[in-house]
């Protein structure tokens, strides 16, 4: 018996999320289907934030029409493993960010990294100096200082290192960061 949690888009606003159990028996190739799996949606200019709203039952199909949606799972392959999901922590959100009024920066930021009022990112990513989303182009040390006495950070004071803060505690104080 083998335990497999399958997630993905159905839509650009729907999340199915599946525990489905396989009972593969290789002398007669009978395969146990699932028999349901949750449907949750977050829909714009709705109500509905990661809202449970079906239950899909699944039954055997011996063809595939071109009119449905067809999932074919095969258990004895795997790829790999989704560690989380998260966004990009750049300058340009960062400057967007900032000009928002505070009652929707706090709105904004528990949409996407809270796990109870949003959608629970666990990951950020964010650039190192200046890059393709900068509005200027920037260094952390001043060209020939190999021994860095010039390093600073300033430039990211001002607007990307408080929104990462506003990340990492709207995510609960746990929140990956990659560069």
């Amino acid at each position: 018996m083998k335990t497999n949690i399958l997630k993905w888009s159905i839509t650009l606003v729907s999340l199915c999320i599946f525990n489905i159990t396989f009972i593969h028996q290789v002398a007669n190739a009978q395969l146990a289907y699932p028999a349901e799996a949750e449907m949750y949606v977050t829909a714009k200019d709705s109500t509905l934030r990661l809202t449970k709203t079906a239950n899909i039952h699944f039954k055997k199909s011996d063809v595939a029409k071109e009119t449905e949606v067809h999932v074919f799972i095969d258990p004895s392959k795997s790829f790999q493993t989704v560690v989380g999901i998260g966004g990009a922590l750049t300058d340009a959100s960062a400057e967007v960010f900032a000009k928002m009024p505070e009652k929707l920066q706090k709105e904004f930021i528990e949409s996407y990294y809270s796990k109870d009022k949003g959608i629970g990112y666990t990951f950020g990513r964010t650039n190192m100096a200046s890059c393709d989303f900068s509005s200027e182009t920037y260094n952390y040390v001043t060209e020939n200082d190999s021994a860095l006495k010039s390093f600073s950070v300033a430039h990211d004071e001002q607007f990307r290192i408080p929104l990462i803060k506003k990340a990492i505690e709207a995510a609960g104080g746990q929140l990956t960061l990659l560069n």
